[in-house]
């Protein structure tokens, strides 16, 4: 057997001690986009069982709904998760229509069975309703701003009224079940292939584009997603007024890799946060802590300059308590001293740790060498 065979041969036993399924047929069902294979199917629901994705959103809609009258639910929470899942795996997005046409037409009859789908009969829009109205369940609980109508543009007046009443509890929700599905997705790899991870992550920021209108600070919105913000394609992409800036959101991610040998045979997201462009005070800080539940090894931190400017409390404090070494992407005019940690008798100078007593010629060397400046003490280059 070559060389190839025999290392597509392995791949194909790995998937299919994993979703019991080959590469080749993972890649048939991509291109039919439906009747995923039962094993397959069960797979990705007891990863989500373990991730504690199911738990989360039955407790959270139970307390909401506990004393609600209303219609009787045909799909259940578990059903349109696994429905929004799928179809995010077949590249459907999350489209509303298409979650309805997958419960309609996309699932075996006993995938069907088993979500408690029992009924066939209705049109398109009948199960266009069904779908909205059991995502609409789901996401509620979630939702910051779940008292806004998502469907209409708001005044300004209304827009700065509506934040002031953001739902605080229903935000941390999002963050935890957004956490949850990470934890999930990262769990079905056996733990074998973790062995030799060295506890390296990066840290970056993706940004998500709504399409539409751009909404501007301190006018009538002219999207209906009010809660986005404007990218700005340089500096740390907090809006700078030029008019090439974007509209929409920051995915914060951290992601395994493997410094020491510049590679990685699995780079994973473990820490996803969103937030609106720019705003990474916290999102930094919180993606690290997601990727340290799933990891206890701590490695090198690698941010790009973006994360330069953060306040010692918001950033280099944490992953200096947490073990980690710290790589920035310092241009010459940040180099030298950088932060105090007084409660550590610590200081950070480009971008490492040091004791507080190192001599500020050695602090600042790296700055003014840089920079050009000449030594204070004899007024000659370095």
């Amino acid at each position: 057997m070559s060389g190839q065979r025999a290392h597509e041969a392995r791949i194909d036993r790995e998937l299919i001690a994993i979703f019991g399924v080959t590469a080749e047929e993972i890649e048939d069902n991509l291109a039919l986009k439906s009747f995923m294979s039962m094993s397959m199917f069960l797979r990705i629901e007891k990863a989500l069982e373990d991730g504690g994705v199911f738990t989360l959103v039955d407790g959270w809609m139970e307390t909401r709904l506990k004393s609600t009258v209303g219609r009787k639910q045909q799909v259940s929470a578990r059903a349109i998760i696994m429905a929004l899942t799928l179809n995010m795996f077949w590249g459907f997005g999350g489209s509303v229509t298409m979650l309805g046409e997958t419960m309609k037409v996309r699932l075996t009859p006993e995938q069907r069975a088993h979500l408690g789908i029992t009924s066939k009969r209705g049109t398109k829009l009948d199960w266009y309703n069904r779908a909205w109205r059991a995502l609409k369940r789901v996401l509620t609980p979630v939702d910051p701003w779940y008292m806004a109508d998502k469907r209409r543009r708001y005044k300004l007046q209304e827009f700065t009224e509506l934040i002031q009443l953001t739902d605080e509890t229903r935000k941390k929700r999002s963050h935890d079940l957004m956490a949850a599905i990470v934890h999930a997705s990262v769990k079905i790899l056996p733990e074998k292939f973790w062995e030799g991870y060295r506890g390296d992550v990066v840290l970056d920021a993706t940004f998500l584009e709504t399409k539409g209108r751009r909404n501007f600070d301190g006018y009538d919105c002219r999207n209906a997603d009010f809660c986005g913000g404007l990218y700005s394609l340089r500096g740390d992409h907090s809006p700078d007024g030029k008019s090439d800036n974007l509209y929409g959101h920051e995915l914060e991610t951290a992601i395994t890799a493997d410094l020491a040998n510049g590679n990685c045979a699995f780079g994973l997201i473990t820490g996803a946060v969103i937030h609106r462009p720019g705003r990474i005070t916290n999102g930094g800080r919180e993606a690290l802590k997601q990727h340290m539940k799933f990891s206890p090894k701590a490695g090198t931190v690698v941010t790009d300059r973006a994360y330069n400017s953060l306040k010692p409390d918001n950033f280099q404090e944490h992953i200096c308590r947490a073990g980690y070494w710290a790589t920035f992407d310092y241009p010459a005019t940040q180099r030298g001293l950088q932060v105090f940690l007084p409660d550590y008798k610590a200081i950070q100078v480009d971008g490492t740790m040091y004791v507080e007593y190192m001599p500020e010629q050695l602090r600042n060397f790296t700055k003014r060498w840089f920079s050009k400046i000449p030594n204070p003490d004899t007024g000659k280059p370095y």
